[in-house]
């Protein structure tokens, strides 16, 4: 018979808060260290994955998996650097983000600046000629900001929509609109 964690982990403790059973200190520390190698660990950061093209969260990795004939189960080899997006339907890469961190979800009115390139309008006389949205988040031990998702040259239909699509998939990512509202 195969002993789920919790099941196991539930015995143990019975056998520690049963008085009846004289346990010498170091075979109650056995037991203690063994539940806490059992127990399932919080990693000190979760990380979130995403397509770097489109911000979804429906990517996958290529890997390989080995039969362990112990277990009688797949078990994880090696994963590759391919990945592809579900949503893109192509090859994308990935990008990670602290799950316990806020997301900076930011959209940008833009236009030429007269010499073969772009820039943000922050004069609200010139019209923008296509529209850029960027979700990023701070990295606080640097204070740089790492850039997870950027979607270029949109139009404003495309930006309003893919900006909705965004905050909607990210709630609790502080967003703003870089531009003026006509």
């Amino acid at each position: 018979m195969m002993l789920s964690v919790k099941e196991i982990d539930t015995r143990l403790e019975a056998i520690l808060d049963n008085s009846e059973i004289g346990l010498s200190s170091e075979a109650g520390d056995m037991i203690v260290e063994l539940q806490n190698d059992l127990r399932p660990h919080k990693p000190e950061n979760r990380q979130g994955m995403l397509c770097a093209s489109c911000g979804n969260e429906n990517v996958l990795r290529d890997a390989w998996v080995d039969w362990c004939s112990e277990s009688q189960d797949w078990v994880l080899g090696q994963v590759f650097d391919d990945a592809y997006c579900g949503v893109c339907d192509a090859s994308v890469k990935v990008a990670s983000y602290d799950l316990d961190k806020p997301l900076q979800l930011e959209a940008f009115a833009m236009a030429s600046d007269g010499v073969g390139g772009f820039t943000l309008i922050e004069d609200y006389d010139q019209t923008p000629e296509f529209y850029d949205i960027s979700l990023m988040q701070r990295i606080e031990a640097t204070g740089e900001i790492v850039g997870l998702v950027e979607l270029d040259n949109l139009t404003r239909e495309e930006m309003e929509r893919r900006f909705a699509d965004l905050e909607e998939r990210f709630p609790d990512a502080n967003s703003e609109k870089h531009m003026r509202e006509n």
